[in-house]
């Protein structure tokens, strides 16, 4: 499944690795990506966040992604590529428990603290005419 790249305009932005988290007071799903472009390399932060909660038709998800500085991509990165098991949300290793951050209600508060440069929802982009 590619994206549409926000930089070059083509659908060839990749998820090239991923970790999830346990859910929060708002998201069922929360997982933390790191997406690449095959065609121009751009590279982001990119995190899905699905909540199934209320009527039975009422899922609702975001897929945004996170202009970082490049530092700071490539060490989230190499903290993803750390964990042992990036599928498994109750997993205790270092990169879990560095992104799993919470505040007193129970969300999820790691993006608050990243100095991103911008957001960007990725879109699949159809190819069918």
């Amino acid at each position: 499944m590619s994206f549409l790249c926000p930089l070059c305009k083509q659908n060839t932005l990749n998820i090239t690795h991923q970790l999830h988290l346990p859910p929060d007071c708002r998201s069922d799903e929360i997982v933390v990506q790191i997406a690449i472009c095959g065609r121009c390399y751009f590279s982001a932060l990119a995190v899905y966040e699905e909540s199934r909660r209320g009527a039975l038709d009422a899922e609702h998800f975001s897929h945004q992604g996170y202009y970082l500085p490049p530092k700071m991509l490539r060490d989230l990165k190499a903290l993803l590529e750390s964990c042992p098991q990036p599928s498994n949300p109750r997993c205790h290793c270092e990169a879990h428990k560095t992104l799993n951050q919470r505040d007193e209600e129970g969300c999820w508060t790691y993006l608050r603290q990243l100095p991103h440069e911008g957001v960007f929802t990725l879109e699949l982009h159809s190819t069918q005419h």
